[in-house]
C-alpha cells in the first residue's frame, strides 16, 4: 500500500515535472520566435534606413550637379555680357568713323549674341 502511494506520488510529481518542462519548452519556443521576429524587424528597419540613405545622397548628388551647371551657365552668361559691352563699344565707334560695312558686321555678332543668351536663359530655366 505504502509502495502503492509512492508510485503514485512519484507518478504525479512526473507529470508535474513533465508539464513544467512542456512549459519551459514553449515559453523557450515562444522567446525564440519573438526574437526571430525582433531580427526580421530590425533588417526591415536596416534596409529602409539605408534606403533613405541612398535617395538623400543621390538627391545630393543631383543638386551638385545642377549647382556645377548654373554656375557654368553665369559664367557663360557673363562671357556673352561682356563680350556684347565690348562690340556695342566697336559699333559706337564703327558708326562714328562711318564704316558701314563693320556696323553691319558688329550688329551680326551682336545679335549672334543675343540668341545665345536667350538660349542660356532658357536652359537657366529648365534647371
Amino acid at each position: 500500500n505504502v509502495t502503492r502511494m509512492s508510485s503514485l506520488v512519484g507518478g504525479r510529481r512526473h507529470a508535474d515535472y513533465s508539464k513544467v518542462y512542456k512549459e519551459a519548452s514553449k515559453a523557450k519556443d515562444h522567446l525564440g520566435r519573438k526574437r526571430l521576429k525582433m531580427d526580421e524587424e530590425l533588417s526591415h528597419v536596416q534596409m529602409e534606413t539605408m534606403k533613405q540613405e541612398a535617395t538623400a545622397q543621390e538627391k545630393e548628388v543631383a543638386a551638385r550637379e545642377k549647382e556645377i551647371a548654373n554656375r557654368a551657365i553665369e559664367t557663360q552668361a557673363g562671357t556673352l555680357e561682356q563680350m556684347y559691352k565690348d562690340l556695342h563699344d566697336e559699333l559706337r565707334e564703327a558708326k562714328e568713323d562711318d564704316e558701314e560695312d563693320e556696323v553691319l558686321r558688329i550688329k551680326e555678332e551682336l545679335n549672334g549674341i543675343k540668341k545665345l543668351r536667350i538660349n542660356l536663359v532658357s536652359q537657366f530655366k529648365t534647371w
